[in-house]
């Protein structure tokens, strides 16, 4: 089964019906039916994109885009 909003996926792990690696906030969320483990430090990394589109001049997807860019690589 797969799912694809993080509060469904908790739900169908809190049931019971498989189990899912998830960000790290997520374990903010309480749930007496879920355990959360942290992943070793090894655990493989993955790249994040950010996409929007070309003609939106969203004054807050401008300040987004420089929070983003401010990060440095990791």
């Amino acid at each position: 089964m797969a799912a694809t909003n993080i509060l469904v996926t908790m739900n169908l792990v809190g049931m019971g019906l498989g189990l899912s690696i998830v960000p790290r906030y997520v374990s903010h969320f309480q749930s007496s039916n879920v355990v959360f483990r942290p992943l070793p430090t090894s655990a493989p990394q993955i790249e994040l994109l950010m996409a929007w589109h070309r003609e939106n001049s969203s004054p807050a997807l401008a300040q987004m885009i420089d929070l983003v860019e401010e990060q440095p690589e990791v």
